[in-house]
């Protein structure tokens, strides 16, 4: 505006700089409105009230991921695999004693009889205990039902271990996306650290004191800061995701992993 009024810049940079303004301040009020779904979601999770404070901190922490064959390895450690197999496990129980049920059974037992003093004791074999073997043979009625019920059994097993063995799969695949999205915000940190944003501060300093020399106009340097802001907050971002990445590996292979001290 001094600028303006002072006949060295025209009412068009004005107008822009205004509207850079109203837009910075439309995206951080929406910024700041969506902040109070987001807390009532968190909240939802942990079972509190929607309103209910949460102190997280202000920087997020840095997990030390294992390798991508590591987490392969443990992934049969994965809570709804391990419940997948006690499920199979069981029906493959019931189909087998389904199946034995068709057949005949022998049962063998003995009993041992404590008879106590020998009375009259000039008796010959009065006294002594004695031991009684038995033996049973179970012949099973021929019957459709028991090979239905059998069959049944079994086809329940197979549709278990079918089940089990695409959980597995699944499983396999979700971890390689996670481990790919992991990675990826990992090496978009890592460009935004080492790159995009010392550059972003390269040209602002740049800017600033080329506006101050008269060389650049003040709708360049409101240009590079916003640059500079954007990346700032494609940095919040892309550590938020990575976050959910780490998370969401750490469920697959269900165990947490160890925080990095950062300097």
């Amino acid at each position: 505006l001094a600028q303006y009024r002072a006949g060295r810049t025209p009412q068009a940079s004005v107008v822009r700089i205004e509207l850079e303004r109203e837009r910075a301040a439309d995206e951080l009020r929406r910024i700041e409105s969506g902040r109070t779904p987001l807390l009532a979601r968190i909240n939802a999770q942990l079972g509190r009230d929607p309103s209910a404070p949460i102190d997280g901190g202000s920087a997020l922490a840095n997990f030390a991921v294992p390798p991508l064959d590591s987490l392969r390895a443990r992934l049969h450690e994965n809570a709804s695999l391990a419940a997948a197999g006690s499920r199979t496990d069981a029906a493959r129980s019931m189909a087998q004693l389904a199946s034995r049920d068709q057949w005949p059974t022998l049962a063998v037992g003995a009993d041992w009889i404590v008879t106590g003093d020998a009375e009259p004791p000039g008796v010959e074999g009065s006294g002594k205990d004695a031991v009684l073997v038995r033996a049973a043979l179970r012949l099973p009625w021929p019957s459709g039902g028991r090979s239905s019920e059998a069959d049944r059994q079994e086809a329940l097993f197979v549709a278990a271990r079918a089940d089990e063995a695409q959980l597995a799969l699944d499983l396999g695949a979700d971890l390689e996306q996670a481990w790919f999205d992991f990675s990826e915000a990992d090496r978009r940190i890592e460009l935004l650290e080492e790159s995009l944003v010392p550059s972003a501060d390269l040209a602002l300093s740049v800017t600033r004191s080329s506006v101050a020399a008269g060389e650049s106009s003040v709708g360049d340097l409101i240009e590079i800061r916003r640059t500079r802001l954007d990346l700032a907050l494609e940095f919040a971002r892309v550590a938020a995701e990575r976050a959910n990445h780490v998370a969401r590996l750490e469920f697959l292979v269900s165990s947490r992993f160890s925080s990095v001290e950062e300097d």
